[in-house]
């Protein structure tokens, strides 16, 4: 059992018992049925008889247990979680219900997810996951506040008219990479043609048909258009991610009619380099767009970085630049803030 004292009010998470099988029935039909169909006293009896038997799942196929915990405030029911342990090393929330009442007040579903977070890294997992209805926006920003990212959204999933939010939180991540001495800076043909020409045929020729030399020719050429603001120009703005002098990454944009941003190629040295260009775009280029696309073939990490920023998929596209080679499309839309911050800073110049 955990327990978290404030003032007079107890709050203890322990493992479900028998006797709470009507609390969860109730909680997760009240709860689920204005975003899930389904039966859902059903699937609440399910899930508890499977955790008062042993947490042996017999009918899961990815699942080597399943639990369920109640919340008290000072020995009254408040809240439960159920929790299922998967043989891919990850652990889902399925789900986390805190009661009407308490809702609010005590910081009943924090302590559910931390004590489902401990959980998780008890039985060695990864990655702690669990859905979402859209239309729960309650929910999704507190899960956002709590470090969950989304994976994607689901139209007419569970219940029609109703979106599903997949999102999940990585556990028992290594320390942050040291971003200090990485620096963004306008795009200098004197400097950094050699450098950059070479990092992008390196990361992009072999997927991208066309890049070749001739191409990142054209490149550094609209590059001296970008004073036009001429769309039809097809300007393009460069920027450099360097380190220790040295160009370790390069990022090459070219607004659309309509305000979006393209953004090809996007290429770097590191995970840390890719993750200073990936956080620092949105700033960069708020005076020129309201939204940004990249084209890319990403590695996992790449992913997870572009979740964590914000960025979601849009659009798959297979062999849409080279045989045997599909090409993923994400996007971002720049925030108000972003905008402002460029704003102000153009006014603040002498």
């Amino acid at each position: 059992m955990h327990r978290y004292k404030k003032y007079s009010v107890t709050v203890d998470i322990r493992k479900a018992k028998t006797g709470d099988v009507d609390f969860v029935s109730h909680l997760m039909t009240e709860a689920l049925e204005p975003f899930y169909d389904g039966d859902h006293r059903a699937h609440a009896r399910r899930i508890f008889t499977t955790h008062i038997n042993g947490n042996v799942d017999s009918v899961g196929q990815f699942s080597l247990g399943q639990y369920t915990f109640i919340a008290e405030v000072n020995h009254h029911p408040a809240g439960m979680i159920h929790l299922v342990v998967k043989k891919q090393g990850t652990v889902k929330i399925s789900p986390l219900i805190v009661a009407p009442e308490y809702r609010g007040k005590f910081g009943i579903g924090s302590k559910l997810l931390r004590y489902a977070e401990d959980f998780a890294r008890k039985h060695h997992a990864r990655q702690l996951y669990c859905t979402v209805a859209a239309q729960n926006q309650a929910t999704l920003k507190f899960l956002f506040r709590k470090g969950f990212h989304l994976a994607g959204k689901a139209q007419d999933h569970y219940k029609p008219g109703i979106d599903e939010c997949m999102l999940y939180k990585p556990l028992n991540q290594s320390a942050a990479p040291d971003l200090s001495d990485i620096s963004i800076v306008p795009f200098d043909e004197k400097k950094h043609a050699v450098a950059a020409r070479q990092l992008i045929l390196s990361r992009v020729g072999s997927d991208f048909n066309g890049v070749d030399d001739t191409w990142v020719d054209a490149l550094f050429a609209s590059y001296q258009r970008r004073e036009s603001r001429d769309i039809n120009a097809k300007y393009k703005l460069i920027f450099i991610a360097e380190q220790d002098r040295k160009v370790v990454g390069v990022v090459v944009a070219t607004p659309k009619k309509g305000q979006p941003i393209k953004i090809m190629p996007l290429v770097a040295k590191s995970e840390a380099v890719f993750e200073v260009l990936v956080a620092n775009l949105p700033q960069l280029l708020a005076g020129y767009s309201r939204k940004l696309y990249v084209h890319l073939i990403p590695e996992p990490w790449q992913i997870a970085c572009l979740q964590r920023h914000g960025w979601t998929i849009e659009g798959l596209f297979p062999e849409g630049y080279a045989l045997d080679v599909t090409v993923q499309q994400w996007g971002l839309r720049i925030k108000k803030r972003d905008i402002k911050k460029v704003r102000n800073s153009v006014r603040s110049k002498p």
